[in-house]
């Protein structure tokens, strides 16, 4: 008999609800339509409950545990659910008593004031979610308490109250009425509770693996009616506050620029959702107030396709941002993307997302550097997530990252790979691609050309390593201070290099680093050495393609200048014209002009 709970009961219990989540999160993913039919609730809710397997600390006293389980699902909170979800923990550990046990009184108290934070957290509550099962669960175990001789009985009491609310979403939303299932978030607690209840039960993790509820298989069968979406980005990121947030201004702010807002957290750290348009405006908004520490944006609309229309491919692509190619051609291939990581100061940006080019730029451009700026690669976790969801859609998977002598990208992707491969069965091939920016581009359009042609994956592979040697890129740099600033020039050399006038011509040599053909005065004569290279291998071997990348708006035209001069000597149109990416331009790629081609 279980009357007062400790930090211990705690921690395991949430552990069994967790595997409850995971292992029901591609059945979640299928029946996801609220807010938005994106087919990710499933892989948001097992990401913030993986984080608290991860992350918590067992302490001594409940409430410290508590408060660790609540930080931990905080850090890990993905997706409108997982953040709601992550905020009824917060409030529920903030209220309760600081000791090493609590009783069933407390434990209701407690959970009666997660209630109230994780509405609080919602500028627009939607009776019908997960919110109003949290809502019915404090409400039921409050009526049941005098009843319950313990923790179990008062669970199991309550459960089927919890049972019939979930079923009632499908009547409160007539999205979840005309699609005949239930909301996938109020589901994901069920199976939450589900877990618990059963390890509290039996005393055993071991019976919880494979168990599923009757109530499932009812609804597997239903036929889900996607609808549009209304914003295109499920934005979302973490804050350490600086200053001093009026909560009320924030949401105001941001629902000019989207829907379904929930602003999580406490005093000194907060948790941001929106479904927006303008994921990098999203973002200025929020630096106003403190550091930018962790981003997370889904494409909706491009997960909507995949999930309604189905893979045009049998073979999956994935590139990192720092392959230079324009949304439009991504996009036309159903290429996915992952993104590097850009700081600046003590804030952190997803590369191309969550800033621009056009905004990396203006700041360069006005000599707003004071803060320290860096990179750092996707994380292994990033990787495993896009790897899983690729493997649900498609035979196999190929990834090409930026050269492993530039970023650490390629290793966290082939760890990543590895790891999914084993579980899904699926060929997931992680390629060191020894190149970046125009190049890396090149080479996923000619792949995603190959996988529409209908190649196999292994003579794509072959065809990978033939178009990787025979790519060139001439990076025609216009200041230095890029390559200061990263270290890759020093000060003393800079100096003498200022004094003369002389800027690097920069290539990849064929181990994937960075080289120097040579110091020029002045741009235009680096712009015409490296048509006259261009020239020399178009008349030894043919162009195969080419493009142009520029960095600030201001060097736009000169791109264009170029790609006429390159289309007269080749007479092949440029395949595209686009900016270099932020992160790229943070190493010294300002106010530059890019050169890169495959040859035939």
């Amino acid at each position: 008999m279980i009357t007062r709970i400790s930090g211990k009961h705690l921690y395991y219990a949430f552990l069994a609800g967790a595997k409850r989540i995971l292992e029901e999160q591609q059945y979640l993913n299928k029946i996801n339509v609220f807010p938005v039919p994106d087919g990710d609730t499933g892989t948001n809710m097992a990401s913030t409950v993986q984080a608290i397997i991860d992350n918590t600390k067992i302490h001594t006293g409940y409430k410290e545990t508590a408060m660790s389980v609540a930080d931990a699902a905080l850090i890990g909170a993905r997706g409108n659910s997982g953040i709601i979800f992550a905020q009824f923990l917060f409030g529920t550990a903030s209220d309760s008593p600081n000791s090493e046990t609590i009783s069933i009184e407390e434990f209701i108290e407690s959970v009666k004031a997660g209630v109230k934070s994780a509405y609080d957290s919602i500028s627009n509550p939607v009776e019908g979610t997960i919110i109003t099962l949290l809502r019915r669960w404090a409400e039921v175990m409050d009526e049941s308490k005098t009843k319950a001789k313990d923790f179990v009985e008062l669970l199991t009491l309550a459960y089927p109250a919890l049972e019939e609310a979930l079923k009632d979403t499908k009547k409160l939303l007539p999205k979840l009425t005309k699609a005949k299932v239930v909301d996938s978030g109020a589901q994901a607690f069920v199976f939450f509770v589900q877990g618990a209840l059963e390890f509290l039960t039996t005393g055993t993790l071991k019976d919880l693996a494979g168990t599923r509820s009757q109530t499932i298989a009812e609804i597997e069968e239903a036929h889900i009616d996607h609808e549009e979406i209304k914003f295109r980005y499920c934005t979302e990121g973490m804050m350490t506050l600086v200053n001093d947030v009026d909560l009320k201004n924030l949401r105001q702010q941001l629902s000019r620029l989207g829907d379904s807002i929930v602003v999580a957290g406490s005093r000194m750290r907060m948790r941001v959702h929106i479904h927006t348009d303008s994921p990098a405006k999203v973002f200025a908004i929020l630096s106003r107030y403190g550091n930018i520490d962790f981003q997370k944006v889904d494409d909706m609309e491009f997960q909507h396709e995949l999930l309604t229309k189905g893979a045009k491919s049998k073979i999956g692509l994935l590139i990192d941002s720092c392959a230079d190619i324009p949304r439009s051609v991504r996009e036309q291939y159903q290429m996915h993307l992952i993104s590097l990581n850009l700081h600046i100061g003590k804030s952190q940006y997803l590369d191309r997302i969550s800033i621009t080019p056009n905004q990396f730029y203006r700041l360069l451009r006005k000599g707003d550097e004071k803060e320290k700026i860096s990179t750092s690669q996707p994380s292994k976790k990033d990787f495993l997530d896009k790897y899983n969801f690729m493997a649900s859609l498609y035979d196999s998977v190929i990834s090409m990252s930026i050269s492993s002598k530039l970023s650490g990208t390629y290793q966290n992707s082939a760890d990543s790979a590895g790891r999914v491969a084993i579980a899904t069965g699926k060929r997931i091939s992680a390629i060191d691609t020894k190149l970046c920016s125009g190049t890396q581009g090149l080479l996923a359009l000619l792949v995603a050309e190959a996988v529409q042609e209908g190649f196999s994956h292994e003579e794509i592979l072959e065809k990978i390593n033939v178009w990787i040697s025979k790519s060139k890129l001439f990076v025609n740099t216009k200041t230095i201070k890029g390559f200061i600033r990263s270290g890759r020039i020093s000060k003393s050399k800079s100096i003498i290099a200022n004094l003369l006038g002389l800027r690097p011509l920069i290539t990849m040599n064929k181990e994937g680093a960075g080289d120097k053909i040579g110091n020029f005065k002045g741009q235009k004569k680096m712009l015409e050495h490296s048509l006259e290279i261009f020239r020399k291998d178009h008349e030894a071997f043919g162009i195969d393609k080419y493009c142009i990348l520029y960095t600030d708006q201001a060097e736009l035209h000169k791109a264009k200048e170029l790609a006429e001069r390159m289309f007269m000597i080749c007479g092949k149109k440029v395949e595209y014209i686009t900016q270099v990416s932020p992160v790229l331009g943070s190493i010294g790629y300002n106010g530059a002009i890019e050169v890169a081609y495959v040859t035939k």
